[in-house]
């Protein structure tokens, strides 16, 4: 490789990565507190386009959020951004940024998906 060429490609990886962590952080703009990611399971059919889609974390809170796109499915795995809403109290959390695919589990694991108090 000439060196004009590896210029190049390594200025497309810095440009790639810089892009992917902007996209990945939030709009500290839309914060009121806290933020964190957390990951849920959707247990039960998402339903069509416009309707609302359940995602259950493993501490058994439910959250909801727009289907989009319609493409979500039972068993799909959901990375969320959330807004702690500068209270400790988990259920006025809110979702800032689009649910991301993460992957897929089966009926088996989703019935073991809450986990206990400890």
């Amino acid at each position: 490789m000439r060196p004009t060429r590896n210029f190049i490609a390594v200025m497309l990886i810095g440009f790639a990565i810089a892009r992917i962590t902007t996209a990945c952080t939030p709009d500290p703009a839309e914060s009121t507190g806290n933020t964190y990611a957390d990951c849920g399971v959707i247990m039960d059919d998402p339903g069509k386009l416009g309707d609302d889609v359940i995602v259950t974390m493993q501490n058994g809170h439910m959250f909801a959020f727009e289907n989009e796109d319609g493409d979500w499915c039972i068993g799909d795995l959901v990375s969320i951004m959330f807004d702690d809403n500068g209270t400790l109290d988990i259920t006025d959390d809110i979702i800032l940024d689009h649910p991301r695919y993460s992957g897929w589990i089966s009926a088996e694991e989703m019935q073991q998906w809450v986990k206990e108090a400890r």
